[in-house]
């Protein structure tokens, strides 16, 4: 591709023989206008106009920059290619970034349909890894883009992922409570010890449970609000009424803003993550705040 930065395309017009050449439509012209000192041949007659230049005596010749200009970057980046096949060295596509963000996009986002479909084919897939493999192409994808069209338009990206890596290292230290649970989770689901719908029997605690609650009514997860409001409609009873459990930070944070009260199972002596709503109680185990209950 030969994309040419707005400040490299600055210098070429100020100070270089050149040329510019917008390749859009005429209908698009009557909208959005047309660019000063450019001239207009569209797409699909780009390749004819010039070779009937190369053919007359004219001042445009291979030692002339050539700027291709549409709307988004495509159509030009397609013009460049053609010219530089007919004997056009110095032809660059100056709005190149437009495209790649367009183009970036949609391709992520078939990309995660991609994904999606067919992980939902495949058996030994947990269903909720799907969601998960998708998201992470998808973020992947976005941010892979801006980074390119980033350096289409002429910005140094290098102190920009430099700056992201140390800002993604600054969060991980933050939030390594919450971060080595989200791996465990996602360990959890590629090992597949067990799957949806599995009853686990892991501290001893089943004689405790009267009822199974499952987000795949709502289609949302905690922390959301409506997830929690799944007890307190199912037991009529308010918020304050029930006590929350959950090994996990963010949950215990969820849960007590909507207003349980919450008791940190926190089995490995983590410290507490800068997450608002702080637990009421918190435990190494399960066993060690129900012992003392009468069933």
């Amino acid at each position: 591709m030969s994309i040419l930065s707005f400040n490299d395309a600055k210098k070429i017009i100020d100070y270089e023989e050149h040329l510019i050449v917008d390749v859009r439509e005429e209908s698009e012209l009557i909208e959005t206008g047309i660019i000063k000192n450019a001239i207009h041949i569209p797409l699909s007659s780009i390749e004819n106009f010039f070779i009937s230049l190369q053919t007359s005596n004219t001042n445009i010749n291979s030692d002339t920059y050539i700027l291709i200009y549409c709307a988004v970057g495509i159509r030009s980046e397609i013009a460049t290619e053609r010219l530089k096949l007919k004997g056009f060295s110095k032809v660059v596509n100056i709005l190149a970034g437009f495209g790649t963000l367009i183009l970036g996009f949609w391709l992520s986002g078939r990309a995660a349909s991609f994904i999606r479909s067919q992980t939902a084919k495949l058996k030994r897939v947990d269903p909720t890894l799907t969601p998960i493999l998708a998201s992470i192409a998808r973020y992947a994808g976005l941010i892979l883009t801006f980074v390119v069209a980033l350096g289409q338009f002429g910005i140094q990206t290098t102190s920009i992922i430099a700056v992201l890596g140390a800002a993604g290292l600054a969060i991980g230290l933050a939030l390594q409570g919450t971060l080595s649970n989200v791996a465990a989770g996602i360990m959890l689901l590629l090992l597949r010890p067990f799957g949806v719908g599995d009853w686990i029997e892991a501290a001893g605690i089943s004689e405790w449970f009267d009822e199974l609650l499952s987000v795949d009514v709502l289609r949302c997860y905690k922390p959301t609000p409506v997830v929690y409001q799944l007890v307190t409609e199912r037991f009529d009873c308010k918020p304050s009424d029930v006590t929350f459990f959950s090994s996990n930070n963010w949950d215990v944070s969820g849960a007590g803003a909507f207003g349980f009260r919450t008791i940190w199972v926190n089995r490995a002596g983590a410290a507490w993550d800068k997450l608002p709503n702080s637990p009421d109680k918190i435990v190494r185990t399960i066993a060690e705040e129900t012992k003392s209950w009468a069933h």
